[in-house]
């Protein structure tokens, strides 16, 4: 790791969380673990996606802007 770029996991969380704003779908589930993780953590990692878009939509619905 360079400092600079993702690892791993925060290269899996930004593609799970670009994936359900784009195909309105939930992250959570997918079978896809990339090397340098487990299944436990790509699920936390789906989970915490799917919330933070939940709760932009929210934000976004109720005209509140952060």
């Amino acid at each position: 790791m360079d400092g600079h770029h993702a690892n791993a996991a925060g290269e899996y969380i930004g593609a799970s969380v670009w994936y359900e704003w784009l195909f309105a779908q939930s992250p959570v589930g997918n079978a896809y673990v990339p090397t340098g993780l487990d299944a436990a953590c790509a699920r936390f990692l789906q989970d915490t996606a799917h919330r933070a878009v939940i709760k932009e939509q929210v934000t976004a619905t109720s005209g509140m802007i952060r």
